[in-house]
């Protein structure tokens, strides 16, 4: 995520990076994260981290090969909070 953000955090379709209403959205693997970018100090502030399925997904039978699906359960035991909400059906 720092490797991909520190390149150039713009959006585009190939780094899955989109625009949200209050900053920016990035996809990495089975991760995703918030961050918004300060221009005035040339900073990137990730404001949110969390898996990129949602728990009810990962605990789902017929899921069980999701990338990372053990460690991204762990994370939601640690953090449930964290649980990022899933984006709106296009």
């Amino acid at each position: 995520m720092r490797e991909l953000l520190g390149r150039d955090p713009a959006p585009h379709r190939t780094r899955r990076i989109r625009r949200t209403d209050t900053g920016f959205e990035i996809g990495c693997g089975a991760w995703r994260a918030l961050f918004t970018l300060n221009a005035a100090s040339a900073r990137v502030d990730v404001t949110g981290l969390g898996p990129a399925y949602p728990r009810r997904f990962l605990e789902r039978e017929g899921y069980e090969n999701v990338p990372d699906r053990e460690a991204q359960l762990a994370f939601l035991d640690r953090w449930p909070e964290s649980e990022l909400p899933l984006k709106p059906a296009r």
